[in-house]
């Protein structure tokens, strides 16, 4: 495999839970060598995949896979002045630290970016946290579930608004931010590699989530209204989800009218509709009316005949999947956006892969996350500490190695 293009990049990732931990696995997936300092007592998201009724040990831990394969782990007590002098050499001799860890609690530790930056005046540093550095609500915590989907507006509100609002996909909010931290962070790298200095990066789940959702925050805003699960057609006359004879719900997507309108109302077998398919002002007229028409159609056709259609007369669509469908299907796997992994008891579980490929570089196959503090000794050896002075760190309890027994 060709070397990927932050090989030789060193990062002491700091992070925790899901945001975190994505951000330090995409740097690691980009080829940076990615050193993860956890607590004495570990990272909290390694029991995370429990929550998902997922194994979540040393023998097998998916979810933890997931978002942490490919580093290299430290166990410190940061408590003590002795763990805080590990963390000084490891960030002395890194590119990149990155938290998202709370700001107090990293000024606390002098490890916030006024402190760094006046000792290590190359080092880039970053930060997510959940609504920003400024304004009423910049000291909150913040959670995936909270800060992105629910405060960022992303769940879509039902018709009813007395009813329960939609669930959130779990963590997505999470690797979609760290992915933002991670690629800030990497463009901060030409400037240390020119100028030599370095650089302060912040993000947020919520400031991501407005940026996702920023089509739709900014007509809500124009137009004052919402956007609700039971108005099919609200942006567009043919936009939401149809379903089909056997019962597979789908969608489709429609920009140039004028082209694909009709040859849409060609294959409902109503060419004396084309005029109308082929402008939006006109079909949405009569919208509902438009749309009914699609409905009964589509109603009488199982979704594979549907699918050949709209095939065969170029109309972007598809099927709405559920999550296991995409676990095994075969674009996914052609392109290794899902593939088998081994745990370390052999067993194997299907593992997703970040999104970004480079050049030749094919698919990365997932080294194991390291168990907590499985490289401790391997990295004090690098930060310079001989033989009795790692015996003396062990001994006072200032780091903790776990050892994997098959």
């Amino acid at each position: 495999m060709p070397d990927r293009p932050l090989k030789g990049i060193i990062v002491c990732d700091y992070g925790q839970h899901g945001a975190g931990s994505a951000c330090g696995k995409v740097l690691a997936d980009w080829g940076a060598e990615v050193i993860k300092v956890e607590p004495i007592w570990g990272d909290p998201s390694r029991s995370t995949g429990a929550m998902l009724g997922l194994r979540a040990d040393e023998q097998e831990n998916p979810h933890f896979e997931l978002i942490n394969s490919g580093k290299k782990s430290i166990a410190i007590d940061l408590k003590t002045e002795e763990g805080r002098e590990i963390m000084d050499r490891l960030i002395a001799g890194s590119n990149i630290f990155f938290s998202n860890y709370r700001l107090r609690s990293l000024k606390k530790y002098g490890l916030d970016y006024e402190t760094l930056s006046a000792k290590y005046p190359s080092l880039i540093w970053g930060h997510i946290n959940g609504y920003g550095v400024a304004g009423p609500m910049a000291e909150e915590p913040g959670f995936d579930n909270v800060s992105y989907w629910a405060y960022g507006g992303l769940i879509t509100n039902p018709a009813d608004p007395s009813e329960r609002p939609g669930r959130s996909p779990f963590a997505g909010g999470d690797v979609m931010t760290g992915y933002v931290l991670a690629s800030a962070l990497a463009a901060c790298l030409y400037q240390q590699a020119v100028s030599g200095k370095g650089e302060a990066v912040y993000t947020s789940l919520y400031g991501t989530a407005c940026w996702q959702n920023s089509c739709v925050i900014q007509r809500a805003a124009i137009l004052g209204d919402r956007l609700t699960s039971g108005r099919p057609g609200a942006l567009g006359p043919l936009d939401g989800f149809f379903r089909s004879k056997d019962g597979v719900w789908f969608t489709l997507g429609i920009m140039d009218y004028p082209k694909i309108g009709p040859r849409l109302a060609a294959v409902i077998g109503r060419e004396d509709l084309a005029g109308i398919f082929s402008d939006r002002a006109k079909l949405m007229i009569n919208r509902d009316a438009n749309r009914a028409l699609l409905e009964e159609f589509f109603l009488d056709h199982v979704w594979a005949d549907l699918d050949r259609m709209f095939t065969g007369i170029d109309i972007v669509h598809s099927r709405v999947n559920q999550a296991g469908d995409v676990a095994g299907d075969a674009q996914a796997r052609a392109n290794g956006f899902v593939f088998d992994c081994a745990m370390r008891d052999g067993q194997t579980v299907p593992m997703v892969s970040t999104p970004v490929k480079f050049g030749e570089m094919g698919i990365i196959e997932a080294s194991p996350a390291p168990l907590k503090g499985e490289n401790t000794t391997e990295v004090l050896r690098m930060l310079s500490y001989d033989e009795d002075a790692i015996r003396g760190l062990f001994e006072r309890k200032v780091v903790w190695e776990t050892k994997y027994d098959a």
